[in-house]
């Protein structure tokens, strides 16, 4: 018997004939106003009409009196940010 093989073992032969594991999926994280407050360093004021004008993500209804933004939507506003930086230096 060749015990190198991986079916020569009761246990290797399961492992082998089970599923791969399957990722759970990827949860959205919810930012509240203080975090994107503190992450975008935007004032309340500021905020809102960014909103209005279009310019910012809106925020999510969470519950009756509670919003929040999606962190990926947050980080995407901050590349789009960035780049608009770079584009005018680049073109200077």
């Amino acid at each position: 018997m060749d015990v190198s093989s991986p079916l020569s073992h009761p246990l290797r032969s399961e492992q082998a004939t089970q599923p791969p594991a399957v990722e759970p999926p990827k949860l959205e994280r919810f930012l509240s106003k203080a975090e994107v407050r503190r992450i975008t360093s935007l004032s309340p004021t500021t905020i809102q009409r960014a909103i209005n004008a279009g310019t910012f993500p809106q925020p999510i209804p969470l519950s009756h009196n509670r919003v929040g933004w999606a962190a990926s939507e947050i980080a995407a506003w901050q590349r789009t940010r960035i780049a608009a930086r770079d584009s005018e230096h680049a073109a200077a």
